[in-house]
């Protein structure tokens, strides 16, 4: 489950490198120079690595959490926790990898750059912030769920998008960087995880998740 992740997520990665350029030129028709130097060859292995860091807690607290009652504030703590680690992780590679992540829907005031180099990332405290955020407002525990109803929601997955846009107007992170990592996050969670088929219908289960 966890090799699955890693695999996913770096699939994903490359692909979202390769389809950005023609999405940004169709779709946010900014000039070519900014989309040139804001993509690199770092950004797959950051995007690769974070993706899979995010995935691997949730993955793991969902396996905790399988078939057991629990207390959704609870919950919802412990993964903004995890938010919080997944974060500082994600700003210290960006920063040890030199990833640029210049802000290509706007001018934020909190991008700043890192060393004589120019590269631009979000302050430490918007990395933390943002993470600790996407992963405490939402319901990750049930996309691991195995009795879930589908492998693969688009609905979870579009969910997931408008919040972690909605969360970076505030806290200026920028974007699509943001939404980028946590849609290769929901997506490796849900590849990676195991489906039962023909299991709706126990009745244990059932009930121990009305509490959820």
């Amino acid at each position: 489950m966890m090799l699955l992740s890693v695999l996913v997520a770096t699939v994903l990665s490359g692909c979202t490198l390769l389809l950005f350029p023609i999405i940004q030129r169709e779709i946010f028709p900014y000039p070519a120079a900014s989309m040139d130097s804001a993509m690199n060859n770092v950004h797959l292995p950051w995007l690769a690595i974070v993706g899979t860091l995010a995935s691997w807690p949730v993955l793991v607290l969902g396996k905790v959490w399988e078939g057991r009652r629990g207390e959704p504030i609870l919950r919802r703590f412990l993964l903004g926790l995890t938010g919080l680690a997944v974060g500082g992780i994600a700003y210290l590679l960006a920063s040890h990898l030199f990833v640029p992540l210049p802000e290509l829907m706007g001018n934020y005031s909190n991008v700043r750059s890192v060393n004589s180099t120019g590269i631009q990332i979000p302050e430490a405290s918007t990395f933390l912030l943002y993470f600790a955020l996407n992963f405490a407002l939402l319901r990750w525990w049930r996309l691991v769920d195995p009795r879930r109803s589908h492998r693969l929601s688009l609905w979870s997955l579009f969910v997931a998008c408008i919040v972690a846009f909605g969360i970076s107007i505030p806290l200026e992170f920028p974007q699509p960087w943001g939404v980028i990592v946590i849609a290769i996050t929901s997506l490796s969670i849900q590849l990676a995880s195991p489906l039962l088929e023909n299991s709706r219908d126990d009745t244990a289960y059932a009930e121990a998740q009305e509490a959820v």
